[in-house]
């Protein structure tokens, strides 16, 4: 979080040192380390306003190329408060919590909307060279912790795959031998690949010259 008020000169300077050709930094998602305009984007509370431009403009200038990283595996508290129904719930109503940030559920709007919306408004703002998705996907436990919580049992999870699977009911075990899992195995792949494939052809309605890592080969 603190790197949002980082010395911009500083870290050029470090760049230029080490023969850096491409710096990789903290865009939104979790939290913005810009101005953003977003309801539903929280901002971090150590940002320098122009932070992120600067970065861009003195690293381009150095030849060094930026990408920007985006995470939306989990989202602020003052979201959650406004719309816990798009956020991960266990088999036992538990949620993923790290301090203020809670696990979302890949099927619900934020992932679904308001990740668009995100990476949109950054690739209209900047004059980036690339984006990088962190940890895509469906959770099922609490990886700073070391705790397993289970299937998602969100209503958004609950009705899409229903309609993949012509009437399913979420499974709430992971088992290999249950033909509802396998097929509860299938829906992700397909739910996951449907969210990048739709990610790619966004960022590449802006520009052809945005390069993407999303962990998905297609």
């Amino acid at each position: 979080a603190y790197e949002a008020g980082l010395d911009v000169d500083s870290l050029v300077a470090d760049l230029k040192y080490f023969s850096a050709n491409t710096l990789i930094i903290n865009a939104g998602g979790i939290m913005a380390f810009y101005p953003t305009q977003l309801e539903f984007q929280y901002t971090n509370p150590y940002m320098k306003e122009n932070m992120l431009q600067d970065v861009i403009t003195k690293c381009h200038a150095a030849g060094i190329r930026v990408i920007v990283r985006f995470d939306f595996s989990r989202a602020h508290k003052s979201i959650f408060e406004k719309h816990p129904d798009w956020f991960y719930l266990s088999p036992q109503g538990e949620r993923i919590i790290n301090d203020d940030m809670y696990a979302v559920s890949i099927n619900g709007p934020y992932e679904q909307e308001q990740l668009f919306n995100i990476v949109g408004e950054v690739i209209e703002r900047y004059a980036i060279d690339g984006i990088f998705l962190n940890m895509p996907g469906y959770q099922t436990r609490n990886p700073y912790v070391g705790k397993y919580h289970g299937i998602d049992q969100n209503e958004f999870e609950k009705k899409r795959f229903a309609a993949f699977s012509n009437g399913m009911k979420l499974p709430v075990v992971e088992d290999k031998n249950d033909p509802v899992f396998r097929k509860y195995e299938e829906f992700k792949a397909f739910t996951t690949e449907d969210l990048m494939h739709r990610l790619h052809t966004l960022v590449k309605s802006k520009s052809n010259n945005i390069a993407i890592c999303t962990y998905s080969e297609k």
